[in-house]
């Protein structure tokens, strides 16, 4: 039985690289043009599964070698498939890819897949197994919600990131004895969490990833992260009472709104793996006097520190090229900051509402694109230095003639 699927799998793809080529091979065919064999549309490179027919009747689907992308949407609601079999050349399974495939239970994940994203498997209600590969970097929020038969979950250890309930609704997820002390582990990730009250907690050893929501909002105040976590998901400590927390060396990435509303944490040291700070992130920290942004860090999203109100100083890091959207907005303590050469934007109300702020010093030699709300409601007093050669310019610049500068 084995050797005469392999024999039919065989002679399935060899028909197809047939059909390919008489289609290629055709005077109506323009290169550029997506492909369709056996009623299945391609990318006219056979990259990209884009289409697999609603009304197609095969139990099962071998995805031939060389496609790297099944599109979005390719195989939704597709009513009649049984198992899909994915080529080792795949590499990504876009958004709502098989959502809806409810006869699916069986998929064959190549070794070589890096991201599956989001609801991509949704309402798989007959898969019962998913066993992923090393080398799968990212699992998007909701990829297999709904899959209310899947029981048997393996996560490689190369995964880092973890959308939010991405297996939320499983049979997995509704067993109770596969929750410990109200948390749902996945082998080293950690899932879900019941407990609100919570006031400690101890993780294991060899957690990798911390999962949306963990503890938010919870009780929390005593929390001892393991040397081994690469991610902190969205909202996973937002709200807690936490007064300290060391983040491991080996940290890589951290959710949007990871630490918002944690009024009495008054530091974090950013680990040097870190290169973007998310939106929201340390979003009200009131409890924050001075933050140094590690030289690392490349990029510090909207909001990012927002309602700080006690915040003081900030160092920001000489590879920040914009300043986004409220960064430091409403954080009235502020008195001084220093803007690297390389800036080339501020954003809008980025430091609206700096009531305290009256020296801004800037590097850039030439003017950085300026919202015109970008400083407003700061300290009425308020100087921008800049270097005294660029003076000319920045006093030519439309919104910046419009302040005091003064070089330096």
């Amino acid at each position: 039985m084995i050797i005469f699927a392999f024999e039919q799998n065989m002679t399935y793809m060899t028909q197809l690289r047939m059909d390919f080529e008489e289609v290629a091979n055709s005077e109506q065919y323009d290169e550029w043009d997506d492909i369709d064999i056996d009623r299945v549309n391609y990318s006219h490179d056979m990259k990209v599964l884009n289409r697999y027919p609603r009304d197609k009747f095969d139990k099962t689907f071998v995805v031939p070698d060389g496609v790297v992308t099944i599109a979005e949407e390719a195989f939704m609601g597709c009513k009649h498939l049984n198992k899909i079999v994915l080529p080792e050349s795949l590499r990504q399974i876009d958004a709502f890819a098989f959502k809806d495939c409810i006869y699916l239970e069986e998929v064959h994940f190549p070794k070589g897949l890096h991201t599956i994203q989001d609801y991509a498997f949704e309402n798989c209600s007959c898969l019962t197994s998913v066993c992923l590969s090393e080398g799968l970097y990212e699992i998007g929020e909701g990829a297999f919600r709904g899959c209310c038969a899947l029981a048997e979950i393996h996560l490689p250890d190369s995964l880092e990131l973890l959308g939010k309930k991405a297996f939320y609704r499983t049979a997995f997820y509704r067993d109770p004895q596969n929750w410990t002390d109200s948390i749902l582990y996945l082998g080293k990730y950690l899932l879900a969490n019941k407990e609100n009250y919570v006031e400690s907690v101890e993780l294991p050893s060899d957690l990798r990833i911390i999962g949306d929501n963990a503890f938010q909002e919870s009780f929390l105040s005593s929390v001892v992260l393991p040397e081994t976590l690469v991610t902190i998901s969205a909202d996973a400590f937002s709200g807690c009472p936490l007064s300290e927390i060391h983040l491991p060396a080996g940290l890589r990435h951290l959710g949007e709104r990871v630490f918002s509303g944690c009024a009495q944490l008054s530091s974090v040291e950013l680990p040097a793996g870190i290169r973007k700070i998310p939106a929201m992130a340390f979003d009200s920290c009131k409890a924050f006097r001075a933050f140094y942004i590690p030289e690392t860090i490349e990029q510090i999203d909207e909001w990012a520190f927002t309602g700080c109100s006690n915040l003081t100083y900030i160092h920001i890091p000489s590879r920040i090229e914009k300043i986004e959207d409220y960064v430091f907005f409403n954080c009235e303590s502020l008195k001084e900051v220093t803007l690297p050469e390389c800036l080339k934007s501020i954003g809008y109300s980025a430091f609206a509402d700096c009531e305290s702020l009256c020296i801004i010093t800037l590097k850039s030699l030439n003017p950085p694109k300026l919202d015109a709300e970008a400083f407003s409601d700061i300290h009425p007093e308020a100087v921008f230095r800049v270097p005294l050669t660029a003076l000319p310019l920045y006093k030519k610049a439309p919104k910046w003639r419009k302040l005091r500068l003064v070089g330096y």
